[in-house]
């Protein structure tokens, strides 16, 4: 296998984030081969300082449920202010599903999304909801924390919508 070229190997049915690379380290100077990984080169494309990117995503929520449900955070960012908050995709027409965002579970902390907000305008899969933030919480500097959605009224049937956050990150 120490003799076969990058072009011979065979093709891997799917990459993983600790899934390893090889790189040129320095060609224009002293060329090294060496590994790193895909982790690494998606912080590459991550956006610094300043810039407003999707920073948390929940993708398929349960919206027939009232349990709490993380929003998966998306980097390596630690610090960060709320730019919006944004659902779509839903299955089907929300028409009773209601809840906020939250900073902790159980409905905890400041809300970031009032407690009753409907999302009835979602009627189609096309259709894109921007949710009310509350108070002050555009103007507030969270700092690692986790988001959860938690609706107050399920839908009353299966029904699913993908929601993103868009963030602005300090680091």
């Amino acid at each position: 296998m120490a003799d076969t070229k990058i072009s011979g190997l065979s093709a891997t049915a799917g990459l993983a984030l600790e899934d390893l690379l090889v790189v040129v380290d320095d060609p224009s100077g002293t060329p090294v081969t060496k590994k790193a990984t895909l982790t690494q080169l998606a912080e590459l494309f991550q956006p610094r300082i300043g810039a407003q990117f999707i920073g948390f995503k929940l993708e398929g929520a349960n919206f027939n449920s009232t349990s709490d449900q993380a929003l998966v955070k998306q980097g390596t960012f630690t610090a960060y202010r709320l730019a919006g908050i944004f659902v779509t995709n839903a299955s089907i027409s929300l028409t009773t599903a209601a809840g906020g965002v939250y900073p902790t579970t159980g409905k905890g902390g400041t809300a970031i999304v009032a407690a009753g907000q409907a999302y009835s305008a979602l009627t189609s899969a096309s259709v894109l909801l921007t949710l009310t933030l509350t108070g002050n919480v555009a103007n507030v500097r969270y700092t690692d924390s986790p988001l959860y959605l938690s609706l107050t009224t399920p839908q009353g049937a299966a029904a699913t919508a993908d929601v993103y956050v868009a963030v602005l990150a300090f680091n």
